[in-house]
C-alpha cells in the first residue's frame, strides 16, 4: 500500500526507531564549563527520560517501516503525508453513520437498528458453518462446528503479534510493502483486514483503503433458501406457468471497512496481478471478518501481495499497476495512456472472495 514516511520529531528530539530500542539524539546539549570537567574525560550526552521515549513511540499505536537505507521511520498516510495511521487490531463503528440508512433487507426481521457495535452489523447469519478460522492464526485450521465457542476477542489477541511473522519495508516504486519473516503454506490464514465500519454510500471517493464486505445473507444464501422452499412446497407441479409470480433477484448488501486512518498491518499489502494471497469472507464464532489467506506456498523474505480485484486495476480503471508481473493488467495500458482520453474514474474498492458453502 502506497505510503511515505519520515523521522518523527518533537520537543527537540528526533526519534530513530529500531526493532529493539529507540535511539534518541539530543539536538542541543547544555554547555558545561571546562573547569568543572576532569581533564581527558568526555561528557556523556544526557539521556531523555523513559516517559519521553514512550510518548514518542508506542509499539501498539503506530507503524514503523524500514527504508531503503536501513533506517526505521514512522509511516504516514499516502493521502495526506502529514497524518499518521494508527494501529488498531479491531473493528470500530460509529452508530450515527447508520442512523439515516434503512434496515438491511438481508438481515433477519425484527433486529435493532442502527447498529451499536461492529458485532451487530457483521453478525454471521448465512451458510458459513464451515468457515470459522477459530482462535488461532498463521495456520490452515478451520472449525466446522455450527455453534462453536470461538470468540472475536481471542482472535484479536492471537493476531496481535504480527511483527513476529511480517515486517514493513519501503519498496522502489509502490510505497510501503509487507515482507515475510517466515515461510507459509497454501491455505494458511495470515491475518485479517481491520478498520472502521462505514456505510457503502458514505465512503469517500478518493479513499484507496476501502474493503467491501457483505452483511446479512449473501446472494448465494438467499438463492439456496429460495431453491429449498420451492422444492419442499409440494405445489410446484400443480401451479401453471401463468400463475407464477415473477422472481425478484436477491440483492446483496455491503458495508465498507476503512483502513486509511485506523487499521492493522494488512492495510500495507500491495496489489499484484500474480498474488500470493486472497481476501476472503470468514467468521470467528458468529463474527464475520475479512481474512488474508495464502493461495500458494510463500517463502520467507518476499513481499506479500494480494489481488485487489478487477474493479480496482481492471479495464474500467485508469489506475496504473506497477507489480511488474507477466500477467500485469497495466502492461498495455502504460503504453496507451498518453494516446487516449482518461475515462471517468470510479471509486476503487478492494474486493474479496466468499468461501463457497458446503
Amino acid at each position: 500500500m502506497s505510503c511515505t514516511f519520515d523521522l518523527y520529531s518533537r520537543g527537540g528530539f528526533v526519534v530513530h526507531p529500531s526493532h529493539n530500542a529507540i535511539v534518541v539524539l539530543q539536538h542541543f546539549a547544555k554547555q558545561t564549563s571546562a573547569a568543572k570537567q576532569p581533564a581527558g574525560v568526555t561528557k556523556q550526552v544526557q539521556k531523555p527520560s523513559r516517559k519521553t521515549a514512550r510518548a514518542l513511540r508506542s509499539q501498539s499505536s503506530y507503524f514503523w517501516c524500514t527504508s531503503t537505507d536501513g533506517v526505521d521511520r514512522l509511516a504516514t498516510c499516502s493521502s495526506t503525508n502529514s497524518e499518521v495511521p494508527r494501529h488498531i487490531n479491531d473493528y470500530t463503528l460509529d452508530p450515527s453513520l447508520f442512523a439515516n440508512h434503512p434496515y438491511p433487507a438481508t438481515f433477519p426481521p425484527g433486529g435493532s437498528w442502527p447498529p451499536q457495535t461492529a458485532q451487530d452489523i457483521l453478525h454471521a447469519v448465512g451458510y458459513e458453518f464451515n468457515s470459522c478460522v477459530g482462535d488461532r492464526c498463521y495456520t490452515d485450521d478451520v472449525c466446522e462446528e455450527p455453534y462453536c465457542d470461538h470468540t472475536f476477542k481471542n482472535w484479536k489477541q492471537a493476531t496481535q503479534d504480527w511483527q513476529k511473522y511480517f515486517e514493513l519495508r519501503k519498496t522502489k516504486d509502490r510505497g510501503i510493502g509487507v515482507y515475510t519473516k517466515r515461510a507459509f503454506k497454501q491455505d494458511d490464514v495470515l491475518g485479517w483486514y481491520a478498520g472502521e465500519i462505514m456505510p457503502s454510500e458514505s465512503s469517500r471517493f478518493d479513499n484507496a483503503y476501502l474493503m467491501e464486505i457483505p452483511i446479512g445473507k449473501s446472494e448465494e444464501d438467499m438463492d439456496q433458501e429460495n431453491a429449498g422452499s420451492d422444492s419442499d412446497s409440494g405445489y410446484g407441479s400443480s401451479c401453471s406457468e401463468s400463475s407464477k409470480a415473477p422472481s425478484i433477484a436477491p440483492v446483496e448488501e455491503t458495508v465498507m471497512i476503512d483502513g486509511e486512518k485506523n487499521g492493522n498491518w494488512t492495510r500495507f499489502i500491495n496489489h499484484s496481478c500474480a498474488p500470493h494471497c486472497d481476501f476472503r469472507v470468514r467468521r470467528v464464532g458468529m463474527m464475520r471478518i475479512m481474512t488474508v489467506e495464502a493461495i500458494r506456498n510463500i517463502p520467507a523474505g518476499v513481499e506479500l501481495t494480494v489481488s485487489y480485484g478487477l474493479s480496482y486495476y481492471g479495464p474500467e480503471s485508469n489506475k496504473i499497476c506497477y507489480c511488474g508481473t507477466k500477467k500485469c493488467v497495466s502492461r498495455d495500458r502504460k503504453a496507451k495512456t498518453e494516446d487516449r482520453p482518461r475515462p471517468k474514474e470510479k471509486r476503487r474498492v478492494k474486493k474479496c472472495k466468499r468461501v463457497a458453502p458446503p
